[in-house]
């Protein structure tokens, strides 16, 4: 996946879990998770909001 900050990462990496996306009883000192369960968690709050998701991939491709 792709940082804000341009940095390339993959997507099962773990990160730490912002305070708005915890779910009940998950401390945020201790709480990780994948960058992908942080897409689903933040889906899921933006469902609850009735918000809509919007997601943009990429592939890099060759030629080939």
């Amino acid at each position: 996946m792709l940082c804000a900050d341009g940095e390339i990462r993959d997507i099962n990496d773990t990160t730490s879990v912002p305070q708005v996306l915890l779910n009940n009883g998950e401390d945020a000192e201790t709480t990780e998770d994948t960058h992908r369960n942080m897409f689903e968690r933040t889906i899921k709050l933006f469902a609850a909001q009735a918000y809509r998701t919007i997601l943009v991939t990429f592939r890099d491709m060759s030629y080939e």
